[in-house]
């Protein structure tokens, strides 16, 4: 998996591994079974990069960085 870095996705209760090219940033929209997901942060350490995701809120605030 040469160029893809391990990245961990925290959905509310569920965790998701995932093998990607480019990791993705705060506001960014991921998908999670049948929903979209917003990423609400990201953090990397020794063990790789940790992303943790929220549904978005009505209002519309978080996807002022769609991707």
């Amino acid at each position: 998996m040469d160029g893809l870095q391990r990245v961990s996705f925290r959905f509310a209760g569920d965790l998701e591994v995932r093998y990607l090219p480019q990791v993705p940033e705060a506001g960014d929209l991921v998908s999670h079974e049948t929903e979209l997901w917003v990423v609400a942060f990201v953090s990397a350490d020794t063990v790789g990069v940790t992303v943790i995701c929220e549904l978005p809120r009505g209002d519309g605030h978080h996807l002022q960085h769609v991707a």
